[in-house]
C-alpha cells in the first residue's frame, strides 16, 4: 500500500470483524446506497461522483475499521491526489437484489 493512515499503523481493523472475503466486495458502484453522513461529508469535501466510481472500480481494498468495513484506495492518474472510501457490506444485501450495502464516508488522504 502506498499510503498508510494511523489507524492501518496501529491495527485498528484487528479489532473488528470482517466476515466477507474481499473478493466478495462489490466493485460495482450501483451495489452501494449513500448513507446520510457519506452525502454530507462528500458535498463538504468537494468530491465529485467520478472520484468515488474510481475508487471503487479501480480502487485497492483492504479491511478496514469497523465491523464489515471495508476501504478502497485510490490515486487520481493526473493530480496524485488519494482518496479513501470506506463501505460496510450488509449480508442482506449479499441475497436481496433490492437490498445495497453502505457508503459511509468518502476523503481526500492527505500526504
Amino acid at each position: 500500500m502506498s499510503v498508510m493512515t494511523h489507524k492501518e499503523y496501529d491495527d485498528y481493523s484487528d479489532d473488528y470483524g470482517h466476515e466477507f472475503p474481499l473478493e466478495l466486495v462489490p466493485r460495482e458502484p450501483g451495489e452501494y446506497r449513500p448513507t446520510d453522513h457519506f452525502c454530507t461529508e462528500r458535498r463538504s469535501r468537494r468530491i465529485g461522483g467520478d472520484i468515488v466510481r474510481s475508487c471503487i472500480e479501480e480502487g485497492d481494498l483492504y479491511e478496514a475499521e469497523g465491523d464489515n468495513r471495508y476501504k478502497f484506495i485510490w490515486s487520481h492518474p493526473t493530480t496524485l491526489q488519494t482518496y479513501i472510501l470506506v463501505v460496510e457490506l450488509s449480508r442482506r444485501a449479499l441475497f436481496y437484489e433490492e437490498a445495497k450495502h453502505a457508503a459511509v464516508t468518502v476523503f481526500r488522504f492527505q500526504h
